[in-house]
């Protein structure tokens, strides 16, 4: 009996060491530009970015393959721009950001803090 209150306390005091530790630096998605961004309005729309200030926007369901390069203008705003894409700037914030594609604008939600994107559509973008 006494040996099985040590044990309960034991795991007590493990569980509450465990749920007031961080996680780990990297885990989660961080509001940084880089990553893969869904569209809110269509589901098979994203903008995919990479670290060295290069962008995709595609949606292939309709055919569409952008290229377009970025460059921090301030804290989390960013200057896009491309031969297909209007020149902007975008404000990301909660892991979200407007983006202007001709006269529509759509909000881009980060699904990864990775930049997945598949061979053939960068080959297509370019």
């Amino acid at each position: 009996m006494k040996t099985k209150k040590v044990w309960i306390i034991l795991v007590v005091i493990v569980c509450i060491y465990l749920f007031q530790q961080e996680p780990p630096q990297g885990m989660g998605l961080t509001n940084q530009f880089i990553g893969t961004y869904a569209s809110e309005m269509d589901s098979q729309q994203y903008i995919v970015a990479y670290k060295d200030g290069t962008f995709y926007h595609y949606a292939q369901s309709v055919g569409l393959y952008q290229k377009g390069y970025y460059k921090e203008y301030a804290n989390h705003t960013y200057e896009l721009v491309g031969k297909k894409i209007e020149a902007q700037r975008i404000f990301c914030k909660d892991l979200s950001f407007e983006f202007l594609d001709g006269e529509t604008k759509q909000k881009f939600k980060k699904i990864n803090e990775i930049p997945v994107i598949v061979e053939a559509v960068r080959d297509l973008a370019e």
